[in-house]
């Protein structure tokens, strides 16, 4: 946790989470006369041979790898991800409960520009969490934007009070680079519309009754 705000009564009102993620990941690579090399410098050097020799590229290479001259191996490379998330406008009921929060984060390894999420929570008589509801937006590095509704419903036991399960309802729609989604609602119905920015385009929309599953 780098960073904690609080209200009047000592809740939090605000977070920001660094988040580390490690792990190897295997990267194929080359031996020429037991040296490591990597794909580009084993190119370079079967050129250079090329311009000594007269050689095609491809004669010298597979000849190395007949000789027994060159070989593939592989390695394995460390990997150490850090990425930050923010939680802020953290609402909580008359019994401290948290009851909504907005999350924002981003990921540039895996072309996430931004991500925006809101939560709502829901409570039953008993002060049982009861539904929680997450809508995400999502804009990629390349101009591609996502939108999401999760609503997750719990289902308790009635006379034990034990957590027997649930019910997950998704919603999902996402937009190509240069077309700006907006959501409305109409109803029992929310509707998800594409809005060209060419003037005089018709908007192309998708529908889907709320509460249904994907």
């Amino acid at each position: 946790m780098k960073g904690i705000s609080h209200n009047g009564s000592g809740q939090r009102t605000g977070t920001l989470t660094e988040v580390e993620r490690g792990g190897t990941v295997e990267r194929k690579t080359f031996l020429l006369d037991g040296n490591l090399l990597e794909a580009e410098g084993l190119r370079d050097f079967i050129k250079q041979e090329a311009l000594a020799t007269g050689k095609s590229v491809g004669d010298i290479f597979w000849g190395w790898f007949s000789s027994g001259r060159l070989s593939e191996t592989s390695i394995q490379i460390p990997l150490l991800e850090v990425s930050e998330s923010l939680r802020l406008d953290i609402k909580y009921n008359n019994y401290g409960q948290v009851v909504y929060y907005q999350e924002f984060s981003a990921d540039i390894k895996r072309e996430v520009e931004e991500q925006r999420t809101t939560v709502e929570l829901r409570y039953d008589r008993k002060g049982r969490l009861f539904k929680q509801i997450s809508d995400t937006a999502t804009r990629m590095s390349d101009g591609t934007q996502s939108l999401s509704k999760n609503t997750q419903t719990h289902r308790y036991d009635a006379l034990t009070g034990l957590l027997l399960g649930g019910r997950n309802d998704r919603e999902s729609a996402v937009f190509p680079p240069l077309f700006g989604p907006t959501r409305i609602r109409t109803g029992p119905w929310m509707c998800w519309c594409i809005f060209p920015p060419q003037q005089g385009t018709r908007a192309k929309c998708s529908a889907q009754r709320m509460g249904s599953s994907t």
